[in-house]
């Protein structure tokens, strides 16, 4: 996401040599479409159900980068001033000063905060920032059992990367493209544009974090930018037309930032609702102000405007570290108190670094090799943490191992969970490995710890457990997930060969069900199934949703035990656990009366009349991250599902 200051005030090029070409002068509108997006990005992130497609925000960002920019470079090939060199100088004037600041901030946050992988983690996250490449790194962060993505304290900067990408190759295409042919520029352009924007809609398709994160597949946003500013110039629509045309990109502007949600396909078909309606806000008000324009041209949206850089940056990581502290206390007014110190973070950015660094008194700073030291230093600071392996000296013995509760998970899940599919005659047996299996566990992830604590009963009795676990994949017959394309034909076959299977009498399913968006889908599908299996003639026993935690667990409890604190009281409050597994529990008890089902109860297990906790005296920490049991955890959990399967131990 990039927030660059608008230029000095310059007329439009004539329809000279080239194409004509939209005069970055400054403009508010542009100021308060920047204000639009990047509080819809910061109110997202902070309180996610009030703007459910905040994330389009950064979209916003990507189109009016493009059109700027775009803009800036075909003047100065118009009039014989275009130099990679300056150009390269001035992204490193815009971006490398604030950055430094924050990454600096970051990493005495995490050293104060983070244990030793994480911190080992977040300093290998630094450096794929400060060199531009964090997109791929945070793409190849998609394990489903790793620490959720959202909880990255550079997460943010993916976006960074995707547009420096872009700006690398995009000023020596458009030269070349002009020395070719200077009136093909458009048509170049537009071509560029529709092959990523296929490419972009084929990956969402068939691979949707690729399709978020590589940047082939998110140039079109800022190449929309590009097209409206040197393409749509020639275009000099009357009064009316420019307002109707502001008044529908402000509104699809807006739709997309409360109508979208997570999910929603994105990038894709569905990106362009928020690309378009910010290019044709562009457009429009290139002559003149419009009403939309002035409607977001006041002080306030002037204020957001200006801060737009610095409060990208810093938001993110102020939330992330904010959550460490809080703990399972993050609330509301936790989230609210860190935006308000993002904004204060931000303006001492904005006033205090951005807008120094851009003052023409700095022209001759050698940038380039300012630029170079930047990468440099972060890089040299993190490859300090990563070979030293994060530092863990800051840390009591008691509490690293507490913070190694997170590797607790089955040993053999590589090759037994999946996440697309284990044709059935090769998936996994647990327990006594002559035994055939008389019972299957069929669920998503939730299912990997479930799936060891049964067989380890039933190794004692001689018989074994069949594993049957897809990452994302709730055994819910029918349901279509995007982000799953697999998953509909792996829970087809799966009801097949299960009821087929004369071996297996009893099917335990278990699922995290607020993970799907689409509950009203899941409860058929999965009811389906239900019904299928016992016409089949199979036994089923369901698991209770687990308690999903608010923040990491092993780092609460491990960060507790380093301060001398008791850990045991750690944990969600019962009544919030409550209140949310409430419509899916009582779709249990439907399913019991329906179909006799047997519904395990979690709650007695986990949960006291005040908490569900995390820790326990004689197990020690029962989750590996927010919403996954330990192995620990599971023989708890799942201890008196064991002695009504296989006999007491």
């Amino acid at each position: 996401m990039d927030a660059v200051p608008p230029p000095a005030r310059t007329r439009d090029s004539g329809p000279a040599a080239g194409p004509a070409v939209a005069a970055p002068a400054f403009r508010r509108d542009i100021q308060g479409l920047r204000a639009l997006a990047v509080l819809a990005v910061v109110l997202f992130h902070a309180f996610p159900s009030a703007v459910p497609g905040g994330f389009a925000g950064v979209d916003a960002f990507f189109v009016i980068s493009g059109f700027l920019i775009a803009g800036i470079l075909m003047k100065e090939l118009a009039a014989g001033t275009f130099s990679l060199r300056a150009f390269y100088i001035r992204r490193v004037r815009r971006l490398f000063p604030a950055l430094l600041v924050l990454l600096a901030f970051a990493f005495a946050a995490a050293y104060a905060l983070r244990p030793p992988r994480e911190f080992d983690e977040f300093a290998r996250t630094a450096i794929s920032a400060v060199l531009f490449v964090s997109n791929f790194y945070f793409w190849r962060l998609t394990d489903y059992f790793a620490e959720g993505a959202a909880e990255k304290p550079l997460l943010h900067t993916w976006s960074l990367a995707v547009e420096e990408q872009f700006f690398i190759l995009f000023p020596l295409f458009l030269f070349l493209a002009w020395r070719l042919s200077r009136r093909a520029v458009p048509a170049t352009l537009i071509a560029a544009l529709a092959g990523s924007f296929l490419l972009s809609e084929w990956l969402v398709r068939t691979a949707p974090t690729a399709a978020y994160f590589f940047s082939p597949a998110r140039a079109f946003e800022l190449l929309i930018g590009a097209v409206a500013a040197v393409a749509v110039p020639r275009w000099r629509p009357g009064g009316m037309a420019r307002r109707v045309a502001s008044g529908i990109g402000l509104a699809g502007l807006l739709t997309a930032f409360f109508a979208y949600g997570p999910s929603t396909p994105f990038p894709g078909i569905s990106a362009l609702l928020p690309c378009l309606g910010t290019a044709l806000m562009l457009v429009a008000g290139r002559e003149e102000p419009t009403w939309a324009g002035r409607a977001i041209s006041g002080r306030p949206f002037q204020f957001f405007g200006n801060l737009s850089y610095s409060l990208y940056l810093w938001h993110w990581p102020i939330l992330a570290f904010a959550r460490d502290i809080a703990g399972f206390d993050f609330s509301p007014w936790v989230a609210a108190a860190a935006v308000a110190v993002s904004i204060l973070c931000a303006c001492v950015s904005y006033y205090g670094v951005e807008r120094p660094f851009l003052d023409r008194r700095r022209d001759g700073l050698p940038f380039l090799a300012l630029g170079a030291a930047t990468i440099a230093l972060v890089v040299l600071a993190g490859a300090t943490v990563v070979l030293r392996h994060g530092l863990p000296g800051r840390y009591s013995d008691a509490a690293l191992a507490m913070f190694a509760a997170r590797t607790d998970f089955d040993p053999r899940r590589d090759s037994c969970h999946t996440y697309d599919h284990i044709p059935y005659d090769q998936t996994c047996h647990f327990g006594d490995a002559s035994a055939q299996p008389d019972l299957a566990v069929w669920a998503d992830s939730q299912g990997t710890a479930l799936v060891v604590a049964l067989g380890e009963g039933a190794r004692p009795a001689r018989r074994s457990v069949l594993a049957i676990t897809a990452s994302a994949c709730p055994p819910a017959v029918d349901l279509d997930l995007p982000e799953r394309r697999t998953c509909r034909e792996h829970n087809r076959q799966t009801l097949a060969s299960l009821t087929g299977d004369a071996r297996v009498t009893t099917v335990v399913l278990a699922i995290q069900p607020d993970r799907y968006p689409d509950q009203d889908a899941l409860m058929r599908s999965f009811e389906t199934t239900v019904r299928s299996l016992r016409e089949g003639g199979k036994s089923v026993i369901v698991i209770d949703p687990i308690p999903v935690m608010v923040t990491d667990p092993p780092l609460q409890v491990g960060r507790a035990v380093q301060r001398g604190m008791t850990p045991a009281e750690l944990g969600l409050p019962r009544a919030v656990y409550q209140a949310a597994s409430a419509p899916w529990r009582a779709f249990l008890m439907t399913l019991q009366r329906r179909y006799g089902v047997q519904v395990f109860d979690l709650v007695s297990r986990l949960c006291s009349d005040v908490r569900c906790h995390v820790f326990d005296a004689q197990a020690g920490v029962l989750y590996l991250n927010a919403s996954h049991l330990t192995l620990a955890g599971a023989r708890l959990v799942f201890a008196p599902l064991v002695s009504r399967l296989y006999g007491p131990a």
